[in-house]
């Protein structure tokens, strides 16, 4: 079966920006470190992943359908960092030079676009990876729909697999009854009540007990809970039913999605010259060490190179460097160090040939992929036996 992977952006580049030293800066001053984290994690993800789709959603700023239902939704959230805002226009940038298909929706959040592209995938036969740090996606975990938490601390990034089995390990009940469990305890991040005098633990139990909201409420009072939590839950069945409604991810969003239009595609430095030029940076700026005897390419690690207000001018003249294993297969080198993308076309699976040994200037052992160009505005293929 193949594969989509897709990333909640805001969420994943919240966790970038918490999760990177916020020292991280051009000479100019324009704050990085939200992209520099996000590119790490999406080619970490791709190394485990191997998708043979991939896509991003983002939120907009348009009040939703669950603003107009609840007047208080999110209304304690604070607004973005302006070191963070100052980046997303950027990251975007970044993603739409590397091919990435990315969508977002007036009146609806990345979470229902999430679930929308995972009923499609479905529809079509397809698997979905769903990528984010937020447990409410949990609600989308089925046969064919993992979701990969995420939690970045101190610059580490890790992944936790949530398939049906795991999630029943750990709560008790299908993943489908994260929405009644919220319904019930309510969410202080989203802020919705859910029914006032019950908490967490309550909730779990009676979720596990008798699954729905539904099912409670059809049995009671004739239900096993203490006196308080049944005169609790009677008093707040509207509050119940309302949390329930916007705990739930919608899977209807009016988007144009087709999996295989998000197929993975190579990047090619030669399109980066139209791009803008803090994005060039950054693509360009990937890690990347020493092929060849004579100096052909920039040898320093991204956490520099995003420094480095001039690599845009040396990218359209040409430089060799080293780019994830998931995106970019081997060049073809001539014997003056220059060469050309080699890799299969838009919707192929990339089948990179490794170089086995050498370390980066990190210390950790890499493949020397390499990517080069000859002007702005070619990038020719080929493909070697």
């Amino acid at each position: 079966m193949k594969k989509l992977m897709v990333l909640d952006g805001n969420s994943i580049v919240n966790r970038a920006f918490y999760g990177v030293s916020q020292n991280l800066t051009t000479r100019e001053g324009q704050p990085t470190n939200a992209i520099f984290g996000f590119l790490n994690i999406l080619n970490k993800l791709l190394d485990e992943e191997k998708p043979d789709a991939l896509c991003v959603t983002f939120d907009r700023a348009a009040p939703t359908f669950r603003h107009r239902a609840f007047e208080g939704y999110k209304a304690n959230r604070k607004g973005m960092p302006e070191e963070l805002a100052s980046q997303m226009p950027l990251l975007k940038d970044v993603l739409s030079a590397m091919n990435i298909p990315m969508y977002e929706l007036d009146g609806w959040e990345a979470d229902d676009l999430l679930g929308t592209i995972a009923r499609l995938d479905r529809a079509a036969g397809w698997a979905t990876a769903i990528v984010t740090g937020d447990k409410d996606a949990l609600q989308l975990v089925t046969e064919d729909t993992t979701v990969k938490l995420v939690s970045t601390r101190m610059g580490r990034t890790t992944t936790r697999d949530m398939t049906p089995e795991s999630f029943r390990e750990e709560y008790g009940f299908e993943p489908r009854s994260i929405i009644d469990l919220k319904a019930l305890m309510g969410d202080s991040s989203d802020n919705y009540p859910g029914v006032k005098g019950v908490g967490e633990k309550t909730a779990m139990a009676l979720i596990q007990q008798y699954h729905t909201v539904d099912a409670i409420y059809a049995a009671l009072p004739d239900i096993q809970a203490k006196p308080a939590a049944i005169k609790n839950l009677t008093a707040g069945e509207a509050d119940a039913r309302l949390s329930y409604d916007l705990a739930a991810i919608r899977t209807d969003a009016p988007i144009d999605f087709k999996p295989e239009d998000n197929l993975r595609q190579w990047w090619c430095l030669a399109v980066l010259g139209e791009a803008p030029p803090l994005a060039q940076a950054v693509l360009g700026g990937l890690p990347v060490r020493r092929r060849h005897k004579q100096p052909v390419g920039a040898l320093l690690p991204l956490h520099q190179l995003l420094r480095q207000e001039d690599l845009p001018q040396r990218l359209r003249v040409g430089v060799i460097g080293e780019v994830p294993r998931a995106l970019v297969g081997v060049d073809h080198l001539d014997h003056n160090g220059l060469g050309s993308r080699l890799g299969p076309g838009p919707g192929e699976m990339p089948q990179p040939q490794h170089q086995s040994g050498g370390q980066d200037q990190s210390g950790h052992g890499k493949s020397c992929l390499s990517v080069s160009f000859h002007d702005k505005t070619s990038c020719r293929h080929t493909r070697h036996p």
